[in-house]
C-alpha cells in the first residue's frame, strides 16, 4: 500500500511538471489576416499580425499590427485537443460580417489558447447571427 501512494505521488508530481512545461512554453506566431476583426470590444484592420507571448505571463497575448501599427494585450486561457495541432492558425468565428478573434493554436501543440467572449461577441450572438468558423494560417516565428 505504502509503495503504491509513493508510485502515485512520483507519477503526480511527473505530470504536474510535464504539464506545466507544456503551457509555459512561449508562442511567437505571424499571420495575414485578409478582413477586419474583433479582439476584446475593438475592430482591428485586416493586415500582417504578430501574435506573441513572454516570459512568465503566458496566458497573456499581445497581437501586434505589423503593417497596421494596432496592438492589443489581452487575457486568454488554455485549451487542449486530444491530438496536437496540424498547423499553427489563429481561429475566427464569424458572426453576420464580423469575425472575432476567438483561438489561436500553434502547429505541433495539443494545448492551444483560447480568448474571452467579449460584449460585442455576446450581442451579435443575442442577435442569433449564425455563427461560422474562419481559419487564417499563421507561420511561426523563430
Amino acid at each position: 500500500m505504502k509503495l503504491n501512494l509513493i508510485r502515485f505521488m512520483v507519477l503526480a508530481a511527473v505530470a504536474l511538471i510535464l504539464g506545466s512545461a507544456a503551457f509555459a512554453q512561449t508562442l511567437s506566431l505571424r499571420a495575414v489576416v485578409p478582413f477586419n476583426f474583433v479582439v476584446g470590444d475593438k475592430v482591428y484592420p485586416a493586415g500582417e499580425y504578430a501574435v506573441n507571448t513572454s516570459g512568465n505571463a503566458n496566458y497573456l497575448l499581445f497581437i501586434a499590427g505589423r503593417s497596421t501599427k494596432e496592438s492589443v494585450l489581452t487575457q486568454s486561457y488554455p485549451i487542449t485537443s486530444g491530438m496536437p495541432a496540424e498547423r499553427s492558425a489563429l481561429i475566427f468565428q464569424r458572426l453576420g460580417e464580423t469575425y472575432i478573434l476567438q483561438q489561436v493554436w500553434t502547429a505541433g501543440s495539443p494545448v492551444g489558447l483560447g480568448l474571452h467572449q467579449s460584449h460585442l461577441e455576446t450581442r451579435l450572438a443575442l442577435n442569433r447571427t449564425k455563427p461560422e468558423r474562419t481559419i487564417v494560417a499563421a507561420n511561426i516565428l523563430h
